[in-house]
């Protein structure tokens, strides 16, 4: 497995900045005009998703490189630029400028109807309800149910140890793994967790970086697979618990996952992010960061583009009122009627 590459591209990344900047003779200028240039010129030929999301990133430089002169404050050109980002329509972008504060032009859109975490919890998970590291876990009779609320968590070999030998000496025919909020946070634990779902290895994902100016310049793609891990697993009927806000190294998680003939996808489409982040910093010192990296199924599909569930379930605003998670309860309700 090459989990630790994903970990190791992203700080190659940063390491790759500094060392660009350093070797630049002479010093580019520090002016407004200047800074916009190199933040459109790097995004050019370094962003990954032009192509993936349509996007004229010529016709944004005609759009917005006249509200740009040399004479204005450095709010001014900060606001010009993070709204050019935003065409990107990507989370993982972000400027970072004066007060080291940094701000991100695209949120994906947060519905409250999809997931309530405190209707979940003081409902569904009060009582009778396992911790292991950052995943809350319960068995409701023969289904055994994993909330894994920030990919952040760390998941370790022991606790992972500790659901599964639970999950398997209760006798569980079918799990659901609810990933609905995550907004992501180290991908190594979405390998972790997913090998725990196999009992043979698996090729789940591709990654090429993009390495040149042209649109289609990437290089060679990296293979990534899982492996069963553990003493204790789960090859059996998984539903896979999915929102908007599922993003970043969840989307990764789903994409992994959806390598797995026993999985099932049930929620809304998931938020995407699928490209590893690099970071830039300009003349002025301001840093932004991109997405360096194209991430597809090994049958091409790009992950970026987020996720369609194979079940949605109903929406119940009522449901919702009175303290409960309508999608959580038909996610229930399906498992145990269909692996009683």
């Amino acid at each position: 497995m090459k989990i630790g590459l994903i970990i190791c591209l992203l700080a190659s990344s940063l390491l790759l900045v500094s060392c660009e900047q350093f070797l630049m003779e002479p010093a580019p200028p520090n002016n407004p005009i200047n800074n916009f240039e190199q933040l459109w010129r790097v995004l050019d030929e370094r962003y990954a998703f032009f192509d993936v999301k349509r996007i004229d990133w010529d016709s944004v430089y005609v759009v917005y490189r006249p509200q740009v002169n040399n004479q204005m404050r450095n709010q001014q050109l900060f606001e010009v630029c993070l709204e050019m980002l935003g065409t990107l329509r990507d989370g993982h972008v972000f400027l970072r400028g004066d007060g080291n504060t940094a701000r991100y032009p695209f949120q994906a859109p947060f519905d409250p109807r999809t997931l309530n975490r405190e209707n979940l919890k003081n409902t569904y998970l009060s009582i009778e309800t396992g911790r292991a590291d950052g995943l809350l876990y319960r068995i409701f009779d023969n289904v055994g149910y994993i909330f894994y609320e920030s990919f952040t968590e760390n998941l370790s070999f022991g606790e992972l140890e500790k659901v599964f030998a639970e999950f398997q000496f209760a006798g569980v025919k079918s799990v659901i793994v609810d990933v609905r909020g995550n907004g992501g946070g180290n991908p190594q634990n979405a390998f972790r967790l997913a090998e725990r779902f196999t009992d043979v290895s698996r090729e789940v994902i591709h990654s090429r970086v993009k390495i040149g100016p042209g649109r289609e310049d990437f290089g060679e793609p990296e293979v990534y697979s899982i492996h069963p891990a553990g003493n204790y697993r789960f090859s059996g009927p998984v539903l896979l618990l999915i929102d908007g806000q599922t993003f970043s190294a969840a989307n990764l998680f789903v994409a992994i996952m959806r390598n797995l003939p026993q999985v099932t996808i049930s929620g809304r489409p998931s938020g995407g992010g699928g490209g590893l982040p690099a970071v830039y910093e300009l003349p002025n010192g301001w840093t932004f960061s991109y997405s360096a990296s194209l991430i597809t199924l090994p049958d091409g599909y790009i992950i970026e583009q987020g996720f369609i569930p194979d079940i949605f379930p109903p929406i119940g605003s009522v449901l919702g009122l009175l303290g409960r998670d309508p999608f959580f309860e038909f996610s229930l309700n399906y498992m145990r009627n269909r692996f009683p």
